[in-house]
């Protein structure tokens, strides 16, 4: 069915161009073994080549958004006549649990059955519409959408069919209107991160997702995972992960922007490199989109009903933890019967929910922290950022695998890299 009949299971793209290396400066850049050539020799050279990104696969991924906008669409507009308007009411309340809940989260499966996507970049994109419209259809339940999206029936369409979302002006309650800059910006950092992402996407083909060597998983309890190899490799992979969301959040507010004409907020602020405390990590750097969504479906629900922030915050990493459960889920769905069976690997559950479980007592931790002796004491240290940086990533790096692992051993990472310009080795 066009536009998707490429699969992209796998990157079947042939070389623009070819050049050869000495093999003895490969195997010092990367520690590799020795190279041996289709007849088994030792290779004095090894030949890469130059792998330019799909155009099918741009089509495509575009095309995916296009038929959830038109998705999201018919349902902020149901939303809105059943749930904003009838705030409060039992229709209200079985609009949305009955009925766009289960509509949104079945919409991902439906879809990929229906158009045979198998590409993991592809299943992660389908996936917005549930991550977004869930959180979103919760807050409009309870009143804690943002006052200025509810305003008007076209701000609240706009609000929920863009897969970025927009910047509105209090003031006006109006959509702010794109500048220049505010698509070319996110387009010429989408191209830069898609180049950085095909360097390390070429590493990767060398050396796999552990650069810095593997760490056996021996020894008494988790000693292991304090290994200086492991922790590089997980910073590695978390960083991909980074610039996975970055690329696609940039492109995606290029091409709103161009499309609609109106500005979008920024997704990502380099969490891995920047931030300077686990709340700024995940409340201000790390996935805003998400964020805004979790805060205003989950957060602000249980403070507008007298919870405290610790119960609140848990409360919203355990939901962040489910959902990425379920993304997984669709990540790695099988379908179909006899020669159409398209089955996957299975996958092991309950590891993201404990990543984000972790992640949600630090950030009660740093709550009970802040204002205590020991806080203002370190504050009037004035470390430098780099150094409280290092505290934030180091505070979860050592079990940052229980989130990259399956996406690494069902190569979801693997997903964009027919999109990326990529370095490969030829024959070896």
């Amino acid at each position: 069915m066009f536009p998707f009949d490429e699969k992209f299971e796998s990157d079947h793209r042939q070389p623009l161009f070819t050049f050869s290396i000495p093999s003895a400066l490969v195997q010092a850049l990367v520690g590799t073994g020795t190279y041996y050539d289709i007849d088994g020799q030792s290779a004095d050279n090894v030949e890469f080549g130059f792998l330019a990104p799909s155009l099918s696969f741009w089509i495509q991924m575009p095309a995916l958004m296009g038929v959830q906008v038109v998705v999201c669409s018919t349902i902020a507009a149901i939303m809105h006549k059943f749930i904003v308007k009838k705030r409060g009411s039992t229709t209200a309340y079985l609009v949305g649990y009955a009925f766009v809940v289960p509509c949104v989260c079945w919409f991902p499966f439906y879809a990929i059955e229906l158009l045979d996507i198998r590409n993991k970049c592809f299943r992660m994109n389908l996936c917005f519409t549930p991550l977004l419209v869930i959180f979103r259809c919760l807050a409009a339940m309870h009143g804690t959408s943002p006052p200025v999206v509810e305003t008007t029936f076209n701000n609240y369409c706009l609000y929920n069919t863009s897969v970025i979302e927009l910047e509105f002006d209090e003031k006006s309650g109006k959509p702010v209107k794109a500048t220049y800059n505010d698509v070319v910006g996110p387009a010429k950092e989408f191209i830069k991160l898609l180049c950085l992402l095909g360097v390390l996407y070429s590493i990767v083909e060398i050396t796999g997702y552990a650069p810095f060597g593997t760490v056996e998983k021996t020894g008494e309890g988790m000693t292991w995972v304090f290994h200086p190899k492991h922790l590089a490799n997980n910073f590695f992979v978390a960083y991909i992960t980074q610039l996975n969301l970055a690329a696609s959040t940039s492109g995606a507010a290029s091409t709103v922007s161009l499309l609609l004409g109106k500005k979008t907020k920024k997704v990502t602020n380099n969490a891995m490199l920047e931030s300077t405390s686990v709340s700024d990590f995940w409340g201000r750097r790390w996935n805003q989109l998400v964020h805004g969504a979790l805060k205003g479906g989950v957060f602000k629900p249980l403070r507008k009903h007298n919870f405290s922030k610790e119960i609140s915050a848990t409360a919203t990493f355990l939901a962040s933890g489910l959902i990425h459960e379920y993304v997984l889920a669709v990540m790695c769905h099988s379908y179909g019967s006899g020669d159409d069976y398209f089955h996957h690997e299975k996958h092991y559950y309950g590891v993201h929910l404990a990543f984000f479980l972790y992640n949600g007592i630090l950030i009660v931790l740093e709550y009970a922290f802040i204002g205590t002796v020991l806080h203002k004491k370190i504050s009037e240290l004035s470390l430098p950022s780099p150094v409280l940086t290092c505290m934030v990533i180091g505070s979860a790096l050592p079990i940052a695998h229980w989130f990259t692992e399956e996406y690494v051993r069902h190569h979801i990472y693997d997903g964009l890299k027919v999109g990326c310009p990529m370095i490969v080795t030829i024959n070896y």
